[in-house]
């Protein structure tokens, strides 16, 4: 049985490659297109904070930004703000998440990607939310 990740899939289109090869001057903005096309949900959306994509892809914050700034002037991205976090939305034209038919809709249900360094003491707040939940429903 195969395991819930080899279910995953992304599309990539002849515009996808060629933007990527086009990015061979700027391998941080390569870099971070390949995460986040690898990381997006099934609306080819992807919600997290610079800090969370500086710590994953060990850049610095800045290189972040000028690489962000560099896949939007290029057309490869689209960049909305969600509080203190950005939502990136890849070109569907360059890579697709999910079936063919399903491009005309633009829902915006997307995962959450948290920063260790923002949210350090998340770990413990879920495991003793999760703990007295388990004790509640054992009494």
């Amino acid at each position: 049985m195969p395991d819930k990740q080899s279910d995953r899939f992304t599309k990539v289109y002849p515009r996808g490659w060629d933007a990527l090869a086009g990015l061979v001057d700027n391998r941080s903005a390569a870099k971070l297109y390949v995460f986040l096309a690898d990381h997006c949900g099934h609306d080819n959306a992807l919600s997290c904070t610079y800090d969370l994509l500086a710590e994953e892809l060990e850049m610095h914050e800045r290189t972040i930004r000028r690489a962000v700034r560099d896949l939007e002037e290029r057309g490869h991205l689209v960049v909305a703000k969600m509080g203190t976090a950005n939502v990136y939305i890849l070109n569907p034209e360059e890579v697709w998440k999910t079936y063919e038919e399903h491009k005309r809709f633009c829902g915006f249900r997307t995962k959450a990607l948290l920063s260790n360094k923002q949210n350090a003491n998340l770990k413990r707040r879920l495991t003793h939310m999760v703990g007295r939940e388990k004790v509640t429903a054992d009494v």
